[in-house]
């Protein structure tokens, strides 16, 4: 079942010239996590705003539940009393102990059910034994899980996350994000995480919206998204990928017959590039003329008759700069953009 339908959505501030979101229309099913995901100033966020109630559509539709979300003209108190969001800033009360941060949400609750909402947040969020600290004495990663409680504390249809990684360090984000996910999907909700960090939206979404300049690119699963996208952009925007003028190849890289290619774009992402030392009719000699060590993989920047360039990722560590070598494409893996 979609719990959340988005249909024709646009908004567009005064000095703009174009919309901040361009009828934009999705939907997300029950129980999901949605990354939307894009560059900084894409959408993504006034996206978000607009599905909370917090601003005003211009045009279109949103339906939670299969009821419209009004904007902030059509009520009282700006926003949906069944949508939380949870900000960079975590918005704790810093005078409350953890406790009573989360009861501070079920006001107007029996007594019974905060008690028992209360220990399952706690033992859900691991703060059992920080029930009783203040704010100020928790690590970053603690006063997220903290968040995420009284996020949840209500049981709101949908969770809306706006970045709420990027004010923890490294080694925090790569235990938190993956804690939250498991807290998100142990508790049921569905939810919306905005991101620009293409690797946490593969690694937590079921689904990814890519938001450009205010529209919807493409919309699907993830690896879906990685495997076959639509555009060049949202090729790029998920992994070092070669993007080339067919013009340019004049011939030396092995496309797909029976097609005709002009104004075409060739994309191949770079681990689908493979690297070998013999030469073929098929295979493209080039020279490495930069190497970038990332730990696991290295990339390499290999220059083919002195002016097309290709990005390679091999776990190869014993290539050097200057080696010659040949390039072998897999060719179900090349992708065409007009």
């Amino acid at each position: 079942m979609r719990i959340l339908e988005v249909q024709n959505a646009f908004k567009k501030f005064s000095g703009n010239s174009l919309g901040s979101v361009q009828n934009v229309s999705f939907g997300i099913e029950e129980g999901e996590l949605l990354a939307l995901v894009g560059e900084n100033g894409s959408g993504k966020t006034t996206l978000l705003r607009l599905i909370a109630g917090l601003e005003e559509l211009d045009s279109g539709v949103i339906y939670l539940d299969q009821e419209r979300i009004t904007g902030p003209s059509e009520n009282l108190v700006p926003g949906h009393p069944k949508i939380k969001m949870v900000h960079q800033a975590f918005q704790l009360s810093k005078n409350l102990t953890v406790i009573d941060n989360i009861k501070e949400v079920l006001k107007g609750y029996t007594a019974e059910y905060k008690k028992i909402r209360i220990e399952a947040l706690l033992s859900l969020c691991k703060l059992e034994h920080l029930a009783h600290q203040k704010p100020k004495t928790l690590s970053g990663g603690e006063q997220q899980r903290l968040a995420f409680a009284r996020a949840i504390a209500d049981e709101p249809l949908l969770l809306l996350l706006d970045e709420p990684f990027s004010n923890l360090d490294v080694m925090q984000k790569h235990i938190i994000k993956h804690e939250v996910l498991d807290m998100i999907k142990h508790s049921g909700t569905t939810a919306i995480l905005v991101t620009h960090d293409a690797q946490e939206a593969l690694s937590l979404a079921d689904g990814i919206a890519v938001i450009k300049d205010g529209q919807l690119l493409q919309y699907d699963k993830p690896e879906v998204i990685y495997r076959n996208p639509t555009s060049p952009y949202v090729a790029q925007f998920f992994g070092p990928t070669n993007i080339i003028e067919s013009a340019l190849l004049n011939g030396i890289i092995p496309i797909e017959t029976g097609k005709d290619h002009t104004n075409t774009m060739i994309c191949i992402r770079a681990e689908d590039i493979r690297i070998t030392w013999n030469s073929s009719d098929d295979n493209l000699k080039g020279k490495v003329i930069r190497k970038d060590y990332l730990g696991a993989h290295t990339d390499l920047e290999v220059m083919i008759n002195n002016d097309l360039k290709f990005i390679v990722r091999t776990n190869d560590q014993n290539i050097r700069l200057g080696d010659v070598l040949y390039l072998e494409m897999d060719r179900q893996k090349i992708h065409y953009f007009q």
